[in-house]
């Protein structure tokens, strides 16, 4: 045992042993084990000030259910990621656990801070297997956020640099977090084949987080498509309830008449989603509330989750409750406040792209007696996630050599890769306006020094007929979308 030698490295290897149970998946017998060895084991001088500490113990109090206390000291445990101080050593040494401090508290402005600020910063030091992480909770906030091309890039460079370091131990999360994608998405085929081959790599590993989410994205797309009993089934399979996955089974228990199960789920969330008290959880417990609510008490319910989504970047939660509500209202012959309710989640699902959810909006329009267009299928995705990264970070201005150096390529790749991004921007389709305008602005800065050299060595530029100079650029086609019926 290293605690009677060495209190402060048995407490920091605890730690680590408490995130590696976790990402495990085998939530129960392990976790229990490390968080019985953190409360036997003899206390550091002022280790509840350090990092380490206020991790331990804040786990350790929320192991036992004591939410209040366990939210106080994880908030403690987090507060350098939100800061404006450059991040302390401890925290790159524990940043997986810091990570999955700020995931249980759901703590946004932290997730947020940690895709802005750290993520570039453990780049800048060279802590790689730190960043690792941090692709994974940026990828997953994307995610959350709505933000689905956003992740599919980040979860390029999380591949690329796993791939590059030699360092495959993530790669199961990067692909699961894949796999949420094309679920919310509703890329149903693609979505299935790829659960179907992770779910035998996953229990041939002994991976059970990555059986998990799997199981947990398969409900999502179960549920964009209208299919509750295959939602609930692998409802069962996958959830812990008390996490944000239980309004997934509140709805999926809810429509399979399983209101019992439903009822469990909720009651078991709700304690730690009262103790976080942010507009996501306290958005999570009332829509769960207005699911199982009589027709008296259920509007209410449907209109302060709405308002508790309003005011957090959850865009696919917030288009799903004005789904629920507008379902509810036309089953109360509301037509016509159903219709505002289910055009507005039409509108945000179509936005996002979440075709399942679209579709499932769509057709409860239809039967207020509203028809929205059907969305058509463009070929936006047709560049691959990484040329689609690329185009990114050139209109944000790197270079290619700098662009080479962070996808571990070269920049003879990053120039083809942005010569197809062109070449697909003229078909109609690729980054959008918006990022392309900024690969221009970046190579027309890149050439102006030498087009000025050219001009002392004593070369005419080119001039129309007007006497202007000409200015030869790829031409902007319109890459958005006509908007959705407005009513």
């Amino acid at each position: 045992m290293l605690e009677p030698h060495d209190p402060r490295l048995a407490r920091d290897t605890l730690l680590d042993a408490y995130g590696a149970a976790r990402y495990s998946g085998q939530f129960g017998v392990p976790v229990a084990e490390v968080l019985a060895a953190v409360r036997a084991a003899r206390r550091v001088e002022h280790s509840q000030e350090t990092a380490t500490g206020l991790l331990l113990d804040g786990f350790a109090a929320w192991g036992e259910r004591r939410y209040e206390a366990g939210v106080e000291l994880l908030r403690r445990a987090i507060a350098p990621l939100t800061g404006d101080q450059p991040l302390p050593d401890d925290v790159v040494e524990h940043f997986t656990a810091m990570s999955l401090a700020a995931s249980r508290l759901y703590d946004w402005p932290a997730r947020q801070a940690l895709e802005r600020r750290w993520a570039e910063e453990l780049r800048r030091r060279g802590a790689l297997s730190a960043m690792l992480v941090a692709l994974v909770y940026q990828a997953n906030n994307q995610l959350f956020e709505g933000r689905f091309a956003d992740a599919e890039v980040t979860l390029a460079e999380g591949r690329a640099l796993s791939e590059a370091m030699g360092f495959r131990a993530h790669l199961g999360l990067f692909a699961a977090a894949e796999l949420t994608v094309l679920a919310w998405r509703g890329r149903e085929a693609d979505a299935r084949a790829l659960a179907a081959q992770l779910l035998r790599d996953f229990a041939a590993q002994g991976h059970g987080l990555g059986v998990i989410q799997a199981h947990v994205a398969l409900t999502w797309l179960e549920i964009g498509l209208g299919n509750y009993h295959e939602a609930w089934r692998g409802a069962l399979e996958a959830y812990e309830y008390r996490t944000i996955a239980a309004v997934d089974v509140v709805e999926a228990g809810i429509r399979c008449r399983d209101v019992q199960a439903a009822t469990a789920a909720l009651e078991s969330f709700s304690p730690m989603a009262l103790a976080t008290g942010n507009h996501i959880t306290l958005g999570l417990v009332t829509l769960g509330r207005a699911l199982l609510a009589d027709d008296n008490h259920a509007e209410s319910e449907y209109l302060l989750a709405i308002e508790h989504f309003q005011q957090c970047p959850l865009a696919p939660y917030l288009a799903r409750s004005y789904l629920l509500y507008g379902e509810w209202l036309r089953r109360q012959r509301r037509r016509r406040d159903a219709r505002e309710q289910l055009r507005t989640a039409w509108q945000m699902f179509d936005t996002l792209g979440m075709e399942a959810f679209a579709e499932r909006a769509r057709a409860e329009l239809r039967a207020t007696g509203e028809h929205a267009r059907k969305r058509s299928i463009q070929a936006q995705d047709a560049l691959t996630s990484q040329e689609a990264q690329i185009a990114r970070m050139a209109a944000d201005g790197a270079s290619n050599t700098e662009i080479a150096a962070r996808l571990f390529i070269s920049a003879s790749t990053v120039e083809y890769h942005l010569r197809k991004v062109f070449r697909a921007q003229r078909g109609g389709r690729g980054t959008g306006a918006a990022g392309l305008t900024g690969v221009r602005r970046r190579e027309a800065r890149r050439r102006r020094p030498a087009e000025r050299g050219k001009g002392q060595a004593g070369q005419t530029p080119r001039r129309s007929a007007a006497g202007a100079t000409a200015c030869v650029r790829p031409p902007l086609r319109g890459g958005r979308r006509t908007p959705g019926p407005s009513g």
